[in-house]
């Protein structure tokens, strides 16, 4: 992975539903997953389209930190670490009209998360879907992924909050799962995804 790609030498596809979502005023939540180059992709948005907050766990070396730091470059995006962060998305979404990152993939230790289908059956964070019913956000499916020795920055069909928490999670699972079956060499498992 290539983290300090030039944004100027990304493809960049269906860049007009980011630009709608925009033009609507409403908040905008950026769905993604660890697939691909996901570390540039805020930065791209933040320096083409809208200011980002970015949520995150927080990383105990200093040494790492920085790394990240610098790999996020100067670009406008707001850094939000996941223990108390409801009121700083709240704040970033509402007040300051930023777009909100989320790589959503990642194993939850929610008892309260809802079981789906995202490969297998297991618990899957459903943050996105309680954010996105809470502020009335539009969701947009987000991947920067390289193919054919191009690197390219997708925006995939966006949608409002409807139906169940549960339904609206498992939307956001299919799409993370057609992209893993499309690119599974660039999917990256950190952890125990499937530990039930």
């Amino acid at each position: 992975v290539e983290f300090n790609k030039n944004p100027k030498e990304m493809k960049i596809v269906n860049e007009e539903i980011i630009k709608n979502a925009i033009n609507s005023k409403k908040p905008i939540i950026i769905m993604s997953a660890h697939l691909g180059n996901w570390e540039i992709a805020p930065r791209i948005i933040a320096k083409k389209y809208i200011p980002m907050a970015a949520v995150m766990r927080e990383i105990e070396n200093p040494q790492i930190n920085r790394f990240f730091v610098k790999v996020r470059g100067k670009e406008d995006i707001k850094v939000i670490y996941r223990k108390k962060a409801a009121k700083e998305i709240i704040k970033a979404l509402l007040k300051e009209k930023r777009a909100l990152g989320i790589l959503i993939d990642q194993y939850t230790k929610n008892k309260n998360a809802p079981i789906i289908n995202f490969l297998k059956p297991t618990r899957f964070n459903p943050a996105i879907s309680k954010i996105a019913k809470a502020t009335k956000a539009i969701v947009i499916p987000t991947f920067s992924y390289k193919k054919d020795n191009e690197y390219i920055l997708e925006f995939k069909e966006a949608k409002e909050f409807s139906g169940s928490i549960e339904s609206f999670t498992q939307w956001q699972a299919d799409i993370i799962k057609e992209m893993i079956e499309k690119y599974p060499s660039q999917y990256y498992w950190f952890h125990n995804r499937w530990k039930e």
